[in-house]
């Protein structure tokens, strides 16, 4: 019997990575997680390393199952005042006018990379090293910037952004300018990330060097 696979994704980038690890042998959920892990690291702004989620998976036979792998609450179980928070609130005025809290006590445990390592594990069949090597490939070599990154980071660049040096080097010209929808971003330290959390597994992420 002959076995077809279609892909949906963000941008065709993500989706050609999906194709690449069906072409090498792996089933639908190899190629939904290589294509996701071009998605969250080729958007800038949209989507990140940092993320969660949930996945659906139904084996010919079976009961759909649904992983959980949503963010945790931002310091969850730890007590401290609020005047030794680390948080800055921010107004945007994309989409009409927005204000966000940006700052290290602002950012959830992102449930995405556990999400992805369970359901390899799980239900995959590809190594896991193998579904990361489009994006370390892509990231460390250069993706264009999409037009809805550019449309987000047109607002958001300066106060959030910029805020961290490789986050400013790779999304601006040396003479400070933003890049364009379409054109280059580098990010060689992102790159460096994922080849770490590749080699290691998921554990990485949480409680290796970069946890």
């Amino acid at each position: 019997m002959t076995s077809r696979l279609a892909i949906a994704a963000s941008s065709a980038l993500a989706a050609q990575a999906g194709e690449s690890m069906a072409l090498a042998g792996g089933n639908a959920v190899d190629a939904a997680i290589a294509a996701i892990l071009i998605s969250i690291n080729t958007e800038p702004g949209v989507c990140s390393l940092g993320c969660g989620g949930y996945i659906t998976i139904r084996r010919p036979g079976d009961e759909p199952v649904t992983l959980d792998g949503y963010v945790a609450v931002p310091g969850k179980g730890i007590s401290r005042p609020a005047s030794e928070r680390v948080a800055v609130s921010v107004h945007l005025d994309y989409g009409g006018g927005v204000t966000t809290v940006v700052g290290p006590d602002t950012v959830g445990v992102p449930g995405g990379i556990a999400l992805f390592g369970h359901a390899s594990e799980h239900y995959g069949k590809l190594p896991w090293k193998t579904l990361f090597e489009p994006a370390i490939d892509i990231t460390r070599t250069g993706f264009p910037l999409p037009a809805a990154s550019f449309h987000y980071l047109e607002y958001s660049a300066g106060p959030i952004f910029d805020r961290s040096p490789d986050g400013r080097n790779a999304l601006h010209h040396a003479d400070g300018r933003l890049k364009q929808a379409g054109e280059t971003i580098i990010v060689p330290h992102l790159a460096d990330s994922l080849e770490r959390i590749a080699r290691n597994g998921p554990a990485e992420f949480y409680t290796g060097e970069l946890g």
